[in-house]
Parts: C-alpha cells; structure tokens; sequence
C-alpha cells in the first residue's frame, strides 16, 4: 500500500472497509473454535488466497491453513488479493488486508494483547467487552482499550494511520504523545507533523 493509497480522496474508514469486507463471502471457515484460556495461542480462522507464517526466529515462509495456532513471535502475511482473521486468545478479532505482515507479540501485562503491524491493513473488532490491545509500527506504539479499530502502515515510507471507532488510545512516537478517543483518526508521517481529524 502505497503514501499515495493513504491519501486518497476516499474516507479512511471507507476505504478500510471496503478491502477488508468485499471479500467475506469468499472466505473459508473453520469451524468455532473450543475454549481458550488467557496464554492460549491466537488462531487463524479463516482466510482466502495466499497466506504464508513464520515460526518465531525463522526466516522462512510457510503456506498457512485454517486452524493454524500462532504463539508469541509469529508473524502472518499476506499476499496480493488476499485476506486473512485471526482470533486472538481473549476471542477478540482481526481481519488482515492484502499485503500485510502482521506478528503476533508478547504483551506487557497477562492480559493485555500485542501485535505489531509491519505494513497493510487490518481491522479490531471485540464485540463483547472493551479490550486492551497494545500495538506496534514502525513510526509509533499504542495503547488501546476499545472495541472497534482500523490501522494502515504504508509498505513505502511506513505513514500510519488510525481509526478509532469505538474506544480511546494512547500513541507515542519518537518525539510526541497523543490521545485519541472516539471517532478520531491520526496520521503519522516521518517527514510531516501528526494530523489529527475526525474518523470519516
């Protein structure tokens, strides 16, 4: 995804939306997954072209299959024309756009979840209970207790941009630190100032 996808006339949402949930139908599914426990493995439920893993300290790719466990230093990618959702182990899920690389990191606190988003595209949704997910990018960290989110890193020059539609996050980068509650959305840059508006 390129500065340019980022910048697009279209609404950030929207946009996310649009290619993250076109392709749903067209998804194959596990089947629901049994109970898991807080130190659980995060799993793959469902995806649909390419998707490749890696095992945590390994260089090598390998084709993902649906019910894949995926512990603390695994990373997940996608490929061209492809998506993927992974159920983290408190339930909570993300659904992963084309062209990302996702890995899955050991959080600070027990029950807290981390991952890192390297580049692409990814949706939160926690339809129960507010979560408290902390995330990585290559321009910044984030503290998030919320339901509903959607974050891009361009694969260019790694701009960040987050939606946040329900809940509040606190974002540091190397110089500044933000807070956002419902309905903003950031845009992080490294040869711009942050920009902060309202999640269209």
């Amino acid at each position: 995804m390129s500065v340019s996808l980022l910048k697009r006339a279209v609404p950030f949402t929207l946009y996310c939306l649009i290619v993250l949930l076109l392709a749903m139908p067209r998804l194959v599914y596990s089947e629901p997954p049994g109970s898991t426990n807080s130190s659980a493995a995060s799993e793959l439920v469902a995806f649909s072209g390419t998707v490749l893993y890696s095992r945590p300290n390994s260089t090598n790719w390998f084709v993902a299959s649906v019910k894949l466990e995926l512990e603390p230093g695994c990373r997940l990618r996608t490929s061209d024309d492809s998506q993927a959702t992974l159920q983290l182990s408190d339930r909570s899920v993300i659904r992963i756009g084309a062209n990302s690389i996702l890995e899955i990191q050991p959080p600070a606190l027990p029950t807290h979840r981390r991952f890192g988003l390297r580049r692409g595209i990814l949706y939160f949704l926690d339809r129960e209970r507010p979560a408290d997910i902390e995330f990585e990018t290559p321009l910044a960290t984030g503290a998030i207790r919320g339901t509903e989110f959607l974050l891009a890193v361009s694969d260019v020059d790694s701009a960040t941009r987050l939606a946040l539609l329900d809940g509040s996050v606190d974002l540091k980068t190397a110089s500044q630190n933000y807070s956002l509650t419902n309905g903003q959305e950031i845009v992080l840059s490294p040869a711009l100032a942050a920009n902060i508006s309202p999640a269209l």
